[in-house]
């Protein structure tokens, strides 16, 4: 019996759509820079369902132009159609460990967010990547905001709190 811990895994990437006629699969990095797929042979696949499957990768082509993966037992393209919009999850064991002044932005998740008189304004439930820079997705209780992820907005983080 295995004692894996499900909890532990992290998303890292969403597949966009089937590549080609053999099964590969284009991908998405939520961190453009990361490199951890690079260095794996093992991967979970998280479905639309939320049913997560392990999975091999067999091929990952990762560069500036194109993210690419072929899984192991995917070989083709209908097969790759089930994979469309799933997220690939890794171990957070296998992240680069972090010195005392630094953390990964999924540590983020779940703070509570509070203005500068100290109201409480939401709690971040998401980060996006885009070109320009990291943006907070908060939740105030009614709707999602959006703010971009810089010292002007950000002042502060207090990780022992959580905020």
């Amino acid at each position: 019996m295995s004692s894996f811990n499900f909890k532990n895994l992290v998303p890292i990437a969403e597949i966009i759509t089937p590549h080609g006629i053999r099964g590969e699969l284009k991908f998405k990095l939520y961190n453009r820079s990361s490199k951890i797929l690079k260095k794996l042979n093992k991967i979970w696949i998280e479905f639309f369902d939320n049913r997560i499957e392990e999975s091999f990768i067999d091929k990952i082509i990762q560069n500036s132009s194109s993210c690419r993966i072929k899984i192991r037992g995917v070989n083709d393209r209908d097969s790759a159609e089930d994979y469309r919009k799933a997220k690939i999850l890794v171990d957070r064991h296998l992240f680069p460990s972090t010195n005392n002044q630094e953390l990964y932005l999924i540590d983020l998740i779940g703070y509570k967010l509070i203005d500068q008189n100290g109201m409480i304004i939401g709690f971040l439930t998401d980060f996006l990547d885009i070109p320009s820079g990291d943006i907070i997705v908060l939740d105030d209780g009614k709707k999602e905001q959006m703010i971009p992820f810089v010292d002007e907005f950000v002042k502060s983080i207090d990780c022992k709190e959580k905020i």
